[in-house]
């Protein structure tokens, strides 16, 4: 099955009840610890477009909801940590940040995203916190899945025109309002664009065994 950008696109639209949920999720998001709890819900969300139920997901559960975002956040800071200390380590090889360490710094971010995506999914099949560094599994969700090149193309289009469209709103007072709401909106289409991605890996039931 190929991956359906359209689809991602129109992903926070796409299901009755849409905007209480956008809204919800947008006001949760702008306090701090408590949007933990909408960290837990676009993994809920993940792990259904992974199993192929594309629909918006209830805020029902919250505490379910806060311990599963809060245990992405932990996985989260793990996952980072060698991304921390290459940087440290080539700052410290390169007497500072010059331009070519810079760029270098830029690229590894790149693919840090793209890891932090698959481990993030990788996470989402068990809920469990060493997920987010279990580098094995992850590895069959990539593993001869024939829309890795698609899908860092989209994820490329995705991020500049939802980077445009929040930037626009961050400039005017009434943009900055929808800057949450926009924000949420965001994360619902790449991460159904990542559930699709996920999905088409040849590899998945055997991941999920695991």
């Amino acid at each position: 099955m190929s991956l359906d950008f359209t689809k991602a696109l129109k992903a926070p639209i796409s299901t009755d009840g849409w905007i209480g949920k956008i809204l919800v999720g947008g006001i949760l998001l702008c306090i701090p610890i408590v949007n933990l709890i909408v960290f837990g819900y676009i993994i809920k969300y993940l792990t259904q477009v992974i199993n192929k139920d594309e629909r918006l997901p209830e805020f029902s559960n919250i505490g379910n909801l806060f311990v599963t975002g809060l245990k992405a956040a932990i996985g989260s800071i793990l996952l980072s940590i060698p991304m921390i200390l290459i940087t440290v380590i080539i700052s410290i090889l390169s007497d500072g940040f010059s331009s070519a360490t810079t760029l270098i710094i830029y690229l590894l971010e790149i693919i840090y995203g793209l890891i932090s995506l698959i481990m993030i999914s990788n996470f989402a099949i068990d809920h469990k916190i060493l997920s987010m560094i279990g580098f094995n599994r992850a590895a069959l969700l990539v593993k001869d899945n024939s829309s890795l090149v698609p899908f860092i193309l989209y994820l490329i289009i995705l991020n500049i025109l939802y980077g445009v469209i929040l930037t626009v709103c961050a400039v005017t007072i009434i943009g900055i309002i929808l800057v949450p709401f926009g924000a949420l909106a965001m994360f619902l289409s790449l991460y159904n664009l990542v559930g699709q991605f996920i999905q088409n890996a040849p590899h998945l039931e055997e991941a999920k065994s695991l």
